[in-house]
């Protein structure tokens, strides 16, 4: 008896560690709307700020390996989202877990079906593909600022000559066969400090490393990519073809009114857009969520992204439905003017944040990134990056020759990544002026290794310099930039 009793313990025993296993292997929660609809790439943060979980694409959060309290609460980090605070262990009970819109109190009058805010969507995306400038030139501001933590470590400052060529909305294979590539630039000048982590005097070292061959673990340690991007650009090209802003890709989307303003007698309305499930990526190449404003006319005035995917000038070659957690959410924006000339971008933003991954070790094609991480080790460094750019003193080009030498001068690289900043020599005079009074650009000493402006500006030649070298081949260190500056403008870049 004694035998049998000991032999059906260990089978209890047996039968409740396979299940407890098989809990632990398998447990996923889907993350769904008040509605029913799924949300890919959703964050949600522990109360001290040191955790995260996030859905994939799939809209599900594997918390199968994740070895945290079951005290540990969570709430979602989300500009279009909101829900109560969720312990682990209710996580590990739950199928689902149901967030809700943020959305500001509309009366009655105000609320719109969906079949209403798709006609005003129609409407705008018609209004924005007839007026948008189809070949224009401008002056672009950059500022682009690295944290490690807190800590600011890093700042790119660049002026230059940009050119927006053969504007279209067409559906393109492959995004290098893109006509409107946003690599159409030229450095005026620079100011770009090196990169000093917190604590350490010395510089970073070099600006990239990438080997492909590393293993999974490994791959963030040593691969990083510290470069003059215009990533926040290249997302822009996604939008305008594969976003609302396209009348093809309208139906792709589910909308709901966010929320209904007033400024200077003109109605504003606030829309949020969501990637249906069976669209993507078969049709549009964009997945997650949006918010568009516009007004009463339907002029589009600005574009907004949490955490989308991205297929059109990232992962470009991914067929697969799935693209596994984000690993850097981010927010992203577009804002748009229009005058009497028609429609032109004014300013792109994009903040992004490397967060350590719920789940590890990681394996490669289980995650998706926006950008590179900047330095290695970017969870253990808690790196973030700010890039701000802005557009002036816009030029429309009506004369086909004038259209080709802008190209010829300015390159039309491949997008989706770095381009050169670049030029013969860092002006002095000009940057003291932009940084005592452009506060938009104002001087940010890294602490404790710029104490001054003429320490900065050392920094600024030195990285110009081996700019210059690496990129020796490049005829941006003849400055066209500088030259056709002044044939379009009638004077130099710093008067």
């Amino acid at each position: 008896m004694a035998r049998q009793t000991d032999t059906r313990s260990l089978f209890l025993l047996f039968l409740l560690l396979a299940f407890n296993s098989c809990y632990c292997i398998a447990q996923k929660v889907k993350v769904i709307t008040q509605d029913g609809d799924t949300v890919p790439y959703l964050y949600f943060v522990s109360s001290g700020g040191k955790y995260y979980l996030s859905s994939d694409s799939y809209g599900f959060i594997d918390i199968s390996n994740v070895s945290l309290p079951d005290t540990t609460a969570f709430m979602v980090y989300s500009d279009f989202y909101s829900s109560e605070p969720a312990s682990l262990l209710s996580l590990r009970s739950l199928n689902a877990i149901i967030v809700r819109y943020k959305t500001e109190h509309l009366r009655d009058i105000y609320i719109m079906p969906e079949d209403s805010l798709m006609k005003l969507l129609g409407d705008a995306s018609r209004l924005f593909s007839k007026r948008y400038l189809k070949d224009y030139v401008a002056t672009l501001g950059y500022r682009r600022k690295i944290y490690s933590g807190e800590q600011l470590v890093q700042q790119y400052l660049v002026y230059g000559l940009w050119g927006s060529l053969d504007f279209n909305q067409n559906h393109i294979r492959h995004y290098w066969d893109d006509r409107n590539l946003m690599g159409v630039f030229g450095a005026l000048d620079s100011f770009v400090s090196e990169f000093h982590l917190s604590g350490k005097k010395s510089s970073a070292g070099p600006n990239k490393v990438v080997n492909q061959s590393v293993s999974d673990a490994d791959f963030f340690n040593v691969n990083y990519v510290n470069e003059f991007s215009l990533r926040a650009l290249d997302i822009k090209r996604t939008v305008e073809i594969y976003s609302p802003l396209n009348e093809k890709y309208v139906k792709d989307y589910s909308y709901r009114l966010e929320s209904i303003s007033n400024e200077n007698g003109v109605q504003i309305y606030t829309i949020v857009f969501k990637t249906k499930s069976n669209k993507f990526p078969g049709h549009t190449k964009l997945l997650g969520t949006g918010k568009i404003v516009l007004t009463e006319d339907c002029k589009v005035l600005q574009v907004e992204l949490e955490n989308a995917e991205d297929r059109y000038t990232s992962f470009i070659r991914n067929k697969e439905a799935k693209a596994g957690v984000l690993l850097t959410p981010y927010k992203w924006s577009v804002r748009y003017v229009h005058n009497e000339q028609g429609i032109f971008t004014a300013s792109v933003k994009m903040a992004v944040t490397w967060n350590t991954p719920q789940k590890s070790p990681l394996k490669r094609g289980d995650y998706y990134y926006i950008e590179w991480n900047p330095y290695r080790r970017p969870f253990e460094n808690r790196l973030k990056t700010e890039t701000d750019i802005v557009f002036s003193e816009i030029v429309p080009i009506v004369n086909i020759k004038q259209k080709e030498k802008i190209r010829g001068f300015l390159g039309s690289s491949f997008g989706a990544g770095a381009t050169y900043y670049a030029v013969e020599t860092v002006n002095h005079d000009f940057w003291v002026n932009v940084l005592k009074n452009n506060l938009r650009l104002g001087l940010i000493k890294l602490d404790p290794c710029s104490p001054d402006f003429e320490s900065l500006y050392q920094q600024a030649v030195r990285s110009n310099e081996i700019n210059r070298l690496e990129y020796s081949g490049n005829k941006n260190k003849n400055n066209p930039a500088r030259i056709l500056y002044k044939e379009i403008y009638n004077k130099e870049y710093y008067e």
